[in-house]
């Protein structure tokens, strides 16, 4: 479908706003940078960290974008596969995960704490500094992986009947799967939903979104996971955020960009991308959204869009 085309289906009709009215609050921060999707996000006061990398050529990377309050920069081929997720404790302890059991820690220095595994590993999350959880799985048998480092990779479960996506906290998610960690050990909450990320108020409070298709949104108080209105999203949802006393965003495909408040989802008065967002971020009172041209062939390229924020990036130089 061209982008012409999917703008005119995806459109959420407003009558257009004379020259006095405010600014919208959406925009897009910078479209075509580097040759990488951005895939996930984490941040530590000073600095907005972006992984992701190339999905579509013959020599893939796992590149680092970071945002400070007044410049961007990128540290281009970290790895040598893609990186679909970071976590960290601070700025002095953070965790990447990526393709083929890629593992990339910073604690001052950057370490590879590679998982012996082919996986691609989607998610991670640094609980305490001798306690990272990660998770992923194999796209050609469709089956998920969970891991556990105590100074070493311990495989909790392998060969999930479905891949196994995001964690966070003592939840994870997948594909009709949904699990709790108590300890070292995991167990299954029900659901025959798509969930590709994952994140709460706190463990009683949760929203795992996803879909195939279609939008999944649903949310977890306590005893059974509700669905959710998706009435404005267009397309399959892989981002969520939220944190006690927020409230909830989420992106995903088609440039879905979205803040839940009492009378449903308010989105932008009009698509600004069709481009893929695959995360949501908050960072120096903003939302930031990142993506790029996720399922398509050759170059890649990353999108970064927020809400709140007065940044333009035109070019990515190389960090010093």
């Amino acid at each position: 479908m061209s982008a012409a085309i999917w703008f005119l289906l995806a459109c959420q009709c407003t009558d257009r706003q004379d020259d006095t009215a405010e600014p919208e609050a959406w925009k897009i921060v910078g479209d075509t940078l580097g040759d990488a999707v951005l895939l996930g996000a984490w941040s530590s006061e000073e600095e907005l960290l972006i992984v992701g990398g190339d999905l579509g050529t013959e020599s893939p990377h796992g590149d680092l974008l970071r945002v400070t309050g007044d410049a961007a920069c990128v540290e281009e081929a970290l790895t040598e596969h893609p990186l679909w997720w970071i976590h960290g404790l601070s700025a002095e302890d953070w965790w990447a995960v990526g393709e083929a059991g890629t593992v990339l820690h910073w604690d001052g220095v950057y370490t590879r704490l590679d998982i012996p595994t082919s996986a691609t590993l989607y998610g991670v999350f640094a609980a305490a500094e001798d306690s990272v959880w990660a998770v992923g799985g194999h796209s050609d048998t469709e089956t998920g992986e969970i891991w556990h480092w105590d100074g070493e990779w311990t495989l909790i479960q392998g060969e999930i009947p479905g891949q196994t996506f995001k964690v966070w906290q003592d939840w994870i998610v997948g594909d009709s799967q949904a699990w709790r960690i108590t300890g070292e050990t995991v167990s299954a909450v029900p659901t025959d939903a798509r969930l590709v990320t994952v994140r709460g108020r706190s463990s009683e409070d949760v929203y795992a979104v996803g879909g195939q298709g279609n939008p999944t949104v649903l949310h977890y108080e306590g005893a059974d996971w509700e669905e959710l209105s998706v009435q404005k999203l267009n397309g399959p949802v892989s981002g969520v955020w939220t944190a006690p006393g927020e409230t909830v965003w989420v992106t995903g495909n088609y440039g879905v960009m979205a803040q839940l408040s009492e009378d449903g989802w308010e989105i932008p008065s009009f698509p600004l991308t069709s481009q893929h967002f695959h995360a949501v971020w908050q960072w120096d009172g903003a939302m930031w959204f990142v993506g790029g041209n996720l399922f398509e062939r050759g170059q890649n390229h990353g999108t970064l869009a927020c809400h709140g924020c007065e940044r333009e990036i035109s070019a990515l130089a190389a960090c010093e």
